[in-house]
């Protein structure tokens, strides 16, 4: 797979031993996500059968890093012959704003163009006020 990154944030496969930092980055941040186990072989165990997935082309689990550090992670999953959705999206508190934007702008390249699919979906709570938010301000930007 070719390199996905941008001018501060890189993207990598999920391993095996990125299970201790996503359990807690989830356990930290991830209140709007499916249900968390709080063990860590339970993250491993999910792991192993997401690499099957990944290994089979059905999702992608990615690591996001800037300067070599864990910063969040994403996911890509549902695939369709023409569409993809994305999510899990969990990003280390007071990042710069920009790695937000860096960030989606990577998921968008990997699923338009590494990809090759023509849509793209993303869940959002109404009650995750601040991803909400991030969201609504590019549809209201294409307003104007």
């Amino acid at each position: 797979m070719k390199e996905l990154s941008t001018k501060n944030l890189k993207f990598r496969l999920a391993k095996m031993d990125d299970a201790d930092f996503i359990l807690k980055l989830r356990l930290e941040k991830g209140s709007y996500l499916s249900q968390t186990n709080v063990d860590v072989a339970a993250q491993v165990q999910w792991l192993s059968a997401y690499k099957i997935r990944e290994k089979n082309k059905e999702e992608y689990y990615f690591v996001i890093s800037h300067n070599g550090e864990n910063v969040g992670v994403v996911r890509v999953y549902n695939l369709t012959s023409d569409s993809f959705e994305w999510g899990s999206w969990i990003l280390k508190n007071n990042l710069p704003f920009n790695f937000a934007l860096e960030s989606v702008l990577l998921i968008y390249d990997f699923g338009f163009n590494h990809l090759g699919l023509s849509t793209a979906f993303f869940d959002v709570r109404k009650e995750n006020k601040k991803v909400l938010a991030f969201h609504k301000m590019f549809y209201k930007a294409r307003l104007i």
